[in-house]
Protein backbone atom coordinates (compact mmCIF):
# COMPACT_ATOMS: atom_id res chain seq x y z
CA UNK A 1 0.00 0.00 0.00
CA UNK A 2 1.51 3.29 -0.89
CA UNK A 3 1.22 6.32 1.95
CA UNK A 4 2.07 9.76 0.85
CA UNK A 5 0.90 13.08 1.88
CA UNK A 6 0.77 14.57 -1.40
CA UNK A 7 -1.79 13.69 -3.89
CA UNK A 8 0.37 15.18 -6.93
CA UNK A 9 2.96 12.81 -6.02
CA UNK A 10 0.50 9.81 -5.71
CA UNK A 11 -0.26 10.79 -9.73
CA UNK A 12 3.20 10.94 -11.09
CA UNK A 13 3.80 7.76 -9.31
CA UNK A 14 0.77 6.11 -11.31
CA UNK A 15 1.99 7.63 -14.50
CA UNK A 16 4.92 6.05 -13.93
CA UNK A 17 3.17 3.01 -14.73
CA UNK A 18 0.27 4.17 -16.64
CA UNK A 19 2.13 5.71 -19.32
CA UNK A 20 4.32 3.25 -20.59
CA UNK A 21 2.37 0.26 -19.91
CA UNK A 22 -1.20 1.39 -20.75
CA UNK A 23 0.60 3.39 -23.46
CA UNK A 24 2.81 0.13 -24.85
CA UNK A 25 0.02 -2.44 -24.67
CA UNK A 26 -2.24 -0.02 -26.24
CA UNK A 27 0.32 0.32 -29.17
CA UNK A 28 1.03 -3.55 -30.00
CA UNK A 29 -1.97 -4.96 -28.69
CA UNK A 30 -0.45 -7.11 -26.27
CA UNK A 31 -0.75 -7.93 -23.07
CA UNK A 32 2.05 -6.91 -20.18
CA UNK A 33 3.08 -10.24 -20.01
CA UNK A 34 4.25 -9.94 -23.35
CA UNK A 35 6.29 -6.95 -22.93
CA UNK A 36 7.65 -7.98 -19.90
CA UNK A 37 9.12 -11.27 -21.67
CA UNK A 38 10.62 -8.86 -23.97
CA UNK A 39 14.22 -7.31 -23.72
CA UNK A 40 13.97 -4.94 -25.96
CA UNK A 41 10.50 -4.07 -25.08
CA UNK A 42 11.82 -3.65 -21.34
CA UNK A 43 14.57 -1.37 -22.30
CA UNK A 44 11.88 1.17 -24.36
CA UNK A 45 9.45 1.06 -21.22
CA UNK A 46 12.34 1.64 -18.94
CA UNK A 47 13.54 4.77 -20.87
CA UNK A 48 9.75 6.48 -20.74
CA UNK A 49 9.99 5.50 -16.87
CA UNK A 50 12.76 7.13 -16.64
CA UNK A 51 11.75 10.64 -18.48
CA UNK A 52 8.35 10.16 -16.43
CA UNK A 53 10.89 9.73 -13.15
CA UNK A 54 12.36 13.28 -14.53
CA UNK A 55 9.03 15.25 -15.51
CA UNK A 56 7.42 14.16 -12.04
CA UNK A 57 10.51 15.36 -9.88
CA UNK A 58 10.76 18.53 -11.82
CA UNK A 59 7.14 18.85 -11.72
CA UNK A 60 7.12 18.07 -7.93
CA UNK A 61 9.87 20.34 -7.30
CA UNK A 62 8.36 23.74 -8.91
CA UNK A 63 5.22 23.07 -7.05
CA UNK A 64 7.02 22.85 -3.58
CA UNK A 65 6.51 19.41 -3.31
CA UNK A 66 9.35 17.47 -1.10
CA UNK A 67 8.51 13.72 -2.61
CA UNK A 68 10.66 12.42 -5.08
CA UNK A 69 10.41 9.24 -7.58
CA UNK A 70 13.58 7.28 -8.23
CA UNK A 71 15.14 4.22 -9.33
CA UNK A 72 13.92 2.47 -6.31
CA UNK A 73 10.34 3.33 -7.48
CA UNK A 74 10.78 1.95 -10.57
CA UNK A 75 11.98 -1.50 -9.15
CA UNK A 76 8.68 -1.73 -7.69
CA UNK A 77 6.62 -1.00 -10.44
CA UNK A 78 8.97 -4.03 -12.34
CA UNK A 79 8.52 -6.25 -9.50
CA UNK A 80 4.62 -5.52 -9.73
CA UNK A 81 4.37 -6.20 -13.56
CA UNK A 82 6.73 -9.32 -13.56
CA UNK A 83 5.02 -10.92 -11.67
CA UNK A 84 1.24 -10.14 -12.37
CA UNK A 85 1.08 -12.33 -15.25
CA UNK A 86 -1.06 -11.63 -18.27
CA UNK A 87 -2.69 -8.12 -17.69
CA UNK A 88 -4.99 -6.20 -20.24
CA UNK A 89 -4.64 -2.24 -18.89
CA UNK A 90 -7.69 -0.18 -19.10
CA UNK A 91 -6.12 1.72 -22.28
CA UNK A 92 -5.88 -1.65 -24.41
CA UNK A 93 -9.31 -2.55 -22.94
CA UNK A 94 -10.61 0.58 -24.57
CA UNK A 95 -8.82 0.07 -27.55
CA UNK A 96 -9.77 -3.33 -27.71
CA UNK A 97 -13.64 -2.35 -27.40
CA UNK A 98 -13.74 0.46 -29.26
CA UNK A 99 -13.79 3.13 -26.70
CA UNK A 100 -11.91 6.42 -26.89
CA UNK A 101 -8.94 6.09 -25.45
CA UNK A 102 -7.29 8.24 -22.38
CA UNK A 103 -4.81 10.45 -24.50
CA UNK A 104 -5.44 13.49 -22.95
CA UNK A 105 -5.33 13.11 -18.85
CA UNK A 106 -3.34 9.86 -19.37
CA UNK A 107 -0.67 10.67 -21.60
CA UNK A 108 -0.78 13.90 -23.40
CA UNK A 109 -0.15 15.82 -20.04
CA UNK A 110 2.53 13.99 -19.63
CA UNK A 111 4.46 15.62 -22.60
CA UNK A 112 2.85 18.90 -22.03
CA UNK A 113 4.20 19.20 -18.42
CA UNK A 114 7.70 18.29 -19.65
CA UNK A 115 7.63 21.49 -22.22
CA UNK A 116 6.57 23.32 -19.25
CA UNK A 117 9.73 22.14 -16.78
CA UNK A 118 12.03 21.87 -19.99
CA UNK A 119 12.46 18.29 -20.10
CA UNK A 120 12.88 16.06 -22.89
CA UNK A 121 10.70 13.00 -22.88
CA UNK A 122 11.54 12.34 -26.90
CA UNK A 123 10.46 8.20 -25.75
CA UNK A 124 7.19 9.16 -24.01
CA UNK A 125 6.29 11.71 -27.05
CA UNK A 126 6.53 9.14 -29.72
CA UNK A 127 4.45 6.23 -27.77
CA UNK A 128 1.94 9.49 -27.54
CA UNK A 129 2.24 10.11 -31.19
CA UNK A 130 1.42 6.46 -32.01
CA UNK A 131 -1.33 6.31 -29.64
CA UNK A 132 -2.80 9.07 -31.42
CA UNK A 133 -2.27 7.70 -34.79
CA UNK A 134 -3.92 4.48 -33.14
CA UNK A 135 -6.96 6.65 -32.48
CA UNK A 136 -7.10 8.37 -35.32
CA UNK A 137 -7.06 5.20 -37.53
CA UNK A 138 -9.72 4.07 -35.62
CA UNK A 139 -11.97 7.51 -35.31
CA UNK A 140 -12.24 7.40 -39.35
CA UNK A 141 -12.76 3.67 -39.26
CA UNK A 142 -15.44 4.16 -37.36
CA UNK A 143 -17.13 6.74 -39.44
CA UNK A 144 -16.53 4.88 -42.14
CA UNK A 145 -18.97 1.97 -40.82
CA UNK A 146 -21.37 4.72 -39.56
CA UNK A 147 -21.64 5.69 -43.05
CA UNK A 148 -22.07 2.68 -44.28
CA UNK A 149 -24.71 1.86 -42.07
CA UNK A 150 -26.36 4.99 -42.65
CA UNK A 151 -26.56 4.13 -46.63
CA UNK A 152 -27.68 1.00 -46.01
Amino acid sequence: MLVAANILYLRWLKSLWNVPFNGMTTVLNKTTEFIANDESLREEISAIMDEVIEVGNRDLKERGVVERMGEGDKEKMWEHTDTMGVYSPSTLLDCRNNRQLELRYMFSEVVERAAKVGVDVQNTSKLVEKLKGLEGVRGASEARRQRTRLRN
